[in-house]
């Protein structure tokens, strides 16, 4: 006996196949309209909200009490003693971020870098805060991280 490609039986058709079989117009102009929003409003948000600030310093305090003030045009290190022992802070491309602490859990490292106003590094068993100096202009209610 002999097959034919005839006789053998025709694959099922694909999700996609199914799913195009289904689609109606309506669906079609639904979902354009949809990406048009989604795409207008991306755009006009990127048109109406200023350019993001280029931070100048940032200050960092112990016990809350000023402690210094760190350029953050100039890369380097800075060492901060905290109630716990040092903490050692790393400036680079305008953004700061802890590099050394001597806290048990290091969750301030963890934290990486900041670099926009307002930004905060928090280091709660040596009373460390570190907050980027500045105004930051945007339409935004709120920011996660």
């Amino acid at each position: 006996m002999t097959r034919s490609n005839a006789a053998q039986p025709n694959s099922p058709p694909s999700f996609i196949q199914r799913l195009w079989r289904q689609t109606r117009p309506g669906d079609l102009f639904i979902a354009a309209v949809f990406l048009f929003l989604a795409g207008g409003s991306f755009w006009l948000e990127n048109l109406l909200s200023p350019h993001e600030q280029t931070a100048q310093f940032a200050q960092v305090f112990v016990r809350n009490r000023l402690v210094t003030e760190v350029d953050l045009q100039q890369a380097g290190t800075t060492t901060i003693g905290g109630i716990l022992g040092q903490v050692t802070l790393s400036v680079a491309a305008g953004s700061i971020r802890v590099a050394t602490s001597s806290c048990p859990n290091q969750y301030c490292i963890k934290q990486g870098a900041i670099h926009r106003p307002q930004q905060m590094l928090v280091c709660v068993p040596n009373h460390l805060l570190v907050v980027i100096a500045g105004e930051e202009q945007t339409n935004l209610d709120a920011v996660t991280f």
